[in-house]
């Protein structure tokens, strides 16, 4: 079953904790992106971003650990991010003030997931589900 994660007010996901979990794999499904976590107490979950518009994921190596992953919509966003999530800097970039504009009205989420050591992610997406696989 499936359920919308948690998210603390800056958009940090607090449930499931995730914080130094094993990113073990990233697979693409279509418009669909499946990541999938082993979390510290060892039961699996996938974080499933639903209707994927970009997606970037650099430093993918034995032994993913999780910093932390944040969901962020609404004017909190940072074009940093989004610029991230498209693979060029912020500066002059004047396409992504429409993809920021989507993200401010709730149409897109950025998702970024920050490393303890490996993969970082970044990505823009319509929502964001939460899979137990235990």
């Amino acid at each position: 079953m499936r359920q919308k994660p948690q998210t603390s007010s800056d958009g940090e996901l607090i449930e499931p904790n995730v914080h130094d979990a094993r990113l073990n794999g990233i697979l693409l499904r279509g418009k669909d992106v499946v990541i999938e976590l082993e979390t510290a107490e060892g039961e699996p979950l996938k974080l499933v971003l639903i209707g994927v518009q970009r997606l970037v994921a650099d430093g993918f190596r034995e032994g993913n650990i999780v910093l932390d992953v944040a969901v962020v919509t609404g004017s909190s966003v940072d074009v940093r991010d989004v610029a991230a999530a498209y693979g060029v800097k912020p500066e002059g970039q004047q396409f992504l003030s429409q993809a920021i504009d989507h993200v401010v009205k709730g149409a897109l989420a950025v998702v970024t997931l920050n490393p303890s050591y490996g993969c970082s992610l970044v990505a823009l997406c319509e929502r964001v589900e939460v899979e137990h696989t235990a």
